[in-house]
């Protein structure tokens, strides 16, 4: 296990590199500086204000002129690269910063979607769903119009026969892409079945009552808006156990003769 001052120093090891790098800019900077004072110092040239004097020597004025002219030309072209260095070495930051959320949200993506996957198993056990279901409503957070979160969070939601939560599942989907103003594309319509899926389960697991009907009629309401975006899903909801529910209604069957 790394010790407190070990991940510390990982967490601010770049941040450290670019102050040490600054301050070394300075330092060099000011050594510039003392350095041309140095040399003003040792050449002796006469100063500014008395290349005025008509009688002064235009050479000495001269080479005043190139000794100060050299001096801050270096003083600033240190000044330029320090800030040039700065400003560069912070933008590579950002982009590494950038490029390593980026990775970590893929690694997070993908890992979350193999761990539903694994929990949609016969053979998985409760909890390995409810960790499962966690770690997508995390993703959800991150990425609500992802079309893969949304459906294997339902199925999870479905296999422990929580029909509740997998509608309100799918309606957080269908929600955003109503938000997003995508509602015209296949996402939007697969998800519209899904939930059209869960109601009919639903009013199965309500029995007899206006619950249970109130659940048939959106199931047929979602199933509609589905198949009018992609009509495959008819010829799908025909052969669907999930809409067994619904097999002698009406609508239900005009819907899936198409």
């Amino acid at each position: 296990m790394k010790s407190f001052f070990g991940e510390l120093w990982e967490e601010y090891r770049e941040i450290a590199k670019s102050l040490v790098g600054v301050v070394f800019e300075l330092v060099v900077v000011l050594a510039v500086v003392k350095f041309g004072s140095w040399l003003v110092h040792l050449t002796n040239p006469p100063s500014p204000s008395s290349c005025t004097d008509p009688n002064a020597s235009w050479i000495d004025c001269t080479h005043t002129a190139i000794v100060l002219f050299a001096w801050v030309g270096l003083s600033v072209s240190f000044v330029v690269v320090a800030a040039v260095f700065t400003y560069r070495h912070t933008l590579r930051r950002i982009r590494d910063v950038e490029l390593s959320e980026t990775v970590r949200e893929a690694k997070d993506y993908s890992s979350g979607v193999a761990v539903a996957i694994t929990s949609l198993d016969e053979g998985a056990g409760d909890s390995d769903r409810l960790r499962a279901i966690q770690i997508l409503l995390d993703l959800r957070s991150r990425f609500p119009l992802d079309r893969k979160i949304s459906i294997f969070l339902g199925r999870l939601y479905k296999a422990r026969q929580d029909y509740e939560s997998a509608i309100s599942t799918a309606s957080f989907f269908i929600s955003s892409k109503e938000k997003a103003k995508q509602i015209a594309d296949m996402d939007y319509a697969d998800v519209l079945y899904n939930r059209a899926c869960y109601r009919s389960l639903l009013s199965r697991k309500l029995g007899a009552g206006e619950p249970a009907e109130m659940a048939k009629r959106e199931a047929l309401e979602d199933l509609k808006a589905s198949i009018a975006i992609s009509p495959n899903n008819a010829r799908d909801a025909a052969a669907d156990s999930d809409f067994e529910p619904l097999r002698d209604n009406e609508v239900y069957r005009h819907l899936v003769a198409r």
